[in-house]
């Protein structure tokens, strides 16, 4: 990623660091993002993850992106902010079953983390207020959120016919960039604020 976006979140991370130092110690667990819409995902897939986790790690947790996927669907397929969350917590409490069912066909054990949760946790508004003020403040980090955004999300965009160039689609890329910095936050916070330290990434 961009040097300048790279610098930013290298700074955001020291905030969080100093302001959990006194966790150090904490057990090595390990999160897993269930990043809404990517085929990384399915039902197969979470059962290797599972028996990955339990040799690597001492707890393991699965996030569920569902609120900040609210941005994703305002943004493609034009609809009130509102309606988007409700639609995307329906398809977090899809994700849920299927998550318990595959944790419970394994015997592994396994937390489940809505975002809701993490964003209820009280770190997370300060650390997303900074994660704001850098994207305000910052041109290479807004920028390098702008690029990331539109790369996270690679032909969906091309099919509704945006463009990371198009000045008239500025509210819409906005609510792009919007997932990213409440991503930011959101797996800042459960790094550096809950027993699940390591982020596991597959795709």
């Amino acid at each position: 990623r961009p040097l300048g976006m790279l610098i930013t979140l290298s700074s955001i991370m020291k905030k969080a660091m100093r302001a959990s130092s006194q966790d150090i110690g904490i057990p090595c667990g390990a999160f897993l993002g269930i990043s809404i819409g990517s085929p990384y995902y399915s039902r197969q897939r979470i059962g290797h993850y599972l028996a990955y986790a339990r040799l690597k790690f001492s707890s393991f947790a699965f996030l569920i992106g569902d609120d900040i996927f609210r941005f994703t669907l305002a943004g493609l397929r034009g609809i009130a902010i509102d309606d988007a969350l409700a639609r995307a917590r329906t398809i977090g409490d899809e994700r849920e079953v299927m998550l318990r069912d595959a944790i419970h066909t394994s015997g592994i054990h396994a937390a489940i983390l809505r975002w809701t949760a993490i964003a209820n946790i009280p770190q997370y508004a300060p650390l997303l207020e900074c994660v704001r003020e850098a994207y305000r403040k910052n041109k290479h980090f807004k920028d390098g959120v702008r690029r990331q955004a539109f790369v996270n999300l690679g032909d969906r965009v091309a099919e509704t016919g945006l463009s990371r160039n198009s000045h008239v689609d500025n509210y819409t890329s906005s609510l792009f960039d919007s997932y990213i910095l409440e991503e930011i936050a959101g797996l800042v916070t459960v790094s550096e604020y809950t027993p699940y330290v390591t982020e596991i990434y597959p795709g």
